[in-house]
């Protein structure tokens, strides 16, 4: 049993050690760019930024990315940015605009035209094609 356990375990750091010299990404949301409003629940009329903080890369390029999963289970948007080194800060920003009719009524009800967006969330973060985090988050109004 042992011996099965070591070797799942250096399977494990094996495919670890493909992206990373080092430990994973650090991963939070925000409503801002600079990533000092962190939460996980968010009004309506917010920005939505996913950050990653890379450190430990190999030196070499690489891909981030992030699928926005909408309260129906149904993609949102998606996101890609290439970047190369051992270290570097990623953000993604996702905006929720209402759907046509409801924009006029928006300053008297910010709910107006958002009800497909009031719920539960995930943003799926990936690395060079490799889910490294899926963060829920929370979106009402």
């Amino acid at each position: 049993m042992i011996k099965k356990l070591l070797i799942c375990f250096c399977v494990l750091f094996a495919i670890e050690g493909v992206a990373f010299a080092g430990q994973g990404p650090l991963v939070f949301m925000s409503s801002d760019k600079e990533g000092l409003k962190k939460g996980d629940s968010f009004d309506c009329r917010n920005k939505i930024f996913i950050h990653a903080d890379f450190s430990g890369l190999k030196n070499k390029a690489h891909a981030a990315s992030v699928v926005w999963i909408n309260p129906q289970g149904r993609k949102q948007d998606d996101a890609d940015y290439k970047f190369s080194g051992k270290a570097h800060h990623v953000w993604f920003l996702l905006e929720l605009h209402p759907a046509l009719g409801g924009k006029l009524f928006k300053s008297i009800d910010p709910s107006i035209g958002m009800e497909e967006f009031i719920g539960a969330w995930s943003a799926n973060f990936y690395l060079d094609n490799r889910l490294v985090e899926s963060r829920l988050f929370y979106v009402a109004c």
